[in-house]
Formats: C-alpha cells, structure tokens, sequence
C-alpha cells in the first residue's frame, strides 16, 4: 500500500476519460520552432506538449505558452546532464506502466490512447522525467537556501488543524493482496475483485484476514503498518476515518493485482510529529520549486534561444 498509488489512481482515471473522448489528431509537417543552446524544439513536440497538459493539469495552453515551457524543460535537462544529474529511465518507465495498470491499460495501449489524444508516450515520459529532475534539483536547491522558518511551520500547522474535517487518527492498516499476472485480461481482475469481496464478507478482524486468506490460492497478506491522519492522502484519509475496525476498503487493482485495506486498529491522537513533517515537506517543495524557478530564470539569461 502506497501513497503513490493512490494519486497515480487518480491521474489514470483521469487519463482515461480525457483519452476515451478526445477526437483523433490532425497531422501536421513538423517544423524546427526554436533552437535552444544547440538543441532543435519542433512544432511536433509543441502540439504534443499541449495535449500532455491538457491530459494531465487540464489546462488548454497556447502555443507559444507550451514553447515556453520546452524551453525551460531543455535547459533544465541540459543543466542536469551538466552537472551528472540523473533520473534512472526505469523509474520512469516504472511510473508509466502503474498509471496504465491502474487505467486498465498494458503499456502499448496507453501510447496509443496517448496518441489518439494528439499526445505520446514520449511526450508523457518527458514529463513524468521533468517532474522527478525538479523534484531532484528543488531538494538540492532549497537546501542551500534559507530553510523553513519555525514560525512557517507553526502557521502551517494551524492552517492544516482548522482545516481538517475530522479527528486525526493513528491507523494500522493490513494489506490483502490478490495477485494477477503482469498484463492480466479484463476477466481476471473482474474475477479476483469478486474474490476480494467475498473474503470482505467472511472478516471482521486482522487476525480473521490473515487466516483466511492462507486457504485461498495466490493471496498475499502484508505485514500491519500504521500510519497517522497526516502521512496518508486526502481521500485515503477521509475514507479511513469513517471505518471501523475490522472492516476493509473496496477492491481496487494495483500494481500486483487486487487489494483490499483491512483496519486492524484505529485510535484518535493528539500526536502532531507527522503533521510537522507534512507540513516541513510541503514548505520546503514550495521552496525548492521557487529556487527552480529562479534558477531556470537565471539560465534563460544566459541561454542561446532561436525562434524561427
């Protein structure tokens, strides 16, 4: 269980409807659109980089807004390899086969909706590798900056307690995993997501889970993990907070094949350790994108842009 899935959960849905209903692209000659340090941007990569955004952020950018953004993304690639910065292309190759599993997609299947949408794999990969590089690059930034201030934090909290909606929680929480093979049929998940279910009607406990599941065939049940309110997702959060234990959340396919979340134990806790660390992180990403930013600013001064 992860948070990562949960959010790249979302994203295939999302890719998923937008790529169901967008109309098949119109082909344009590609044309070198600007030169950046030596490095050629096409009117291709232009198109491609609107459809990826309007996939993923769901905005409708200009033109000349998505060669912008090329632009940066180039320097910042260019920076990097300057400076042995790497992102390991099977990190990258790793988070684009999870948002087609979860889309119900194989991976050739994803690249072709991409493409149908006037977007590609390629275009997507770049943007999954930028997102990791400015995560990379913000980190290493913001450290040599000034830091997060105890009053930021102190503010960050308060905002974050008078916002909550309900009382934090000290889960713990135990996966039950029924496994598919890679690139498993429609009919398969369907029939291990009705064997989920099932086991959820026969459990009330933990204990119960791991029992069970040992009778059944190609079931794996994870060690309990416990987490506070503040280290889970919104919606991952909201949905805890309303099970008791004993109970599990819905099947959902993952990665490995369907889970079900089984709720060992829930107590309330006035313990803000993990809230401070939420709220630290946050600050300190927002910090690390405006160095980035600046950085980037700084090397577009520097730069040898033709726009042609």
């Amino acid at each position: 269980m992860s948070v990562g899935f949960w959010k790249a959960t979302a994203l295939a849905a999302v890719l998923f409807l937008a790529v169901a209903s967008a109309p098949s692209p119109v082909h344009a000659q590609t044309s070198i659109v600007a030169i950046v340090n030596g490095t050629a941007i096409t009117s291709t990569e232009v198109n491609e980089r609107r459809a990826v955004t309007r996939l993923t952020q769901k905005k409708n950018l200009s033109a000349k807004e998505s060669l912008d953004q090329l632009i940066d993304i180039v320097l910042i690639f260019n920076e990097a390899k300057r400076r042995n910065i790497r992102i390991d292309e099977s990190d990258v190759e790793a988070r684009f086969a999870g948002i087609a599993q979860n889309a119900k997609m194989s991976v050739d299947q994803l690249g072709k909706a991409l493409s149908q949408s006037g977007a590609s794999a390629r275009a997507f990969k770049q943007e999954i590798r930028h997102g990791l590089l400015q995560r990379r690059m913000g980190g290493m930034l913001s450290r040599t900056a000034t830091g997060v201030s105890e009053k930021e934090i102190a503010a960050g909290i308060t905002a974050k307690r008078s916002d909550a909606d309900s009382q934090a929680y000290r889960f713990t929480m135990q996966q039950v995993v029924f496994v598919t093979p890679s690139g498993s049929k429609p009919g398969v998940i369907a029939q291990r997501k009705r064997e989920a279910e099932s086991l959820r009607t026969r459990i009330s406990s933990c204990e119960q889970a791991a029992t069970i599941a040992k009778e059944l065939r190609d079931v794996a049940v994870k060690p309990p993990v416990t987490r506070v309110s503040a280290q889970l997702p919104q919606t991952f959060r909201d949905q805890l907070s309303v099970m008791k234990v004993g109970q599990s959340t819905k099947p959902e396919p993952n990665e490995l094949g369907v889970e079900i979340i089984v709720m060992c134990d829930k107590q309330e806790t006035a313990d803000e350790s993990a809230l401070r660390n939420e709220v630290q992180s946050e600050l300190m990403a927002t910090q690390g994108k405006a160095e980035v930013d600046k950085f980037v600013a700084d090397l577009r001064k520097r730069a040898v842009i033709v726009y042609r």
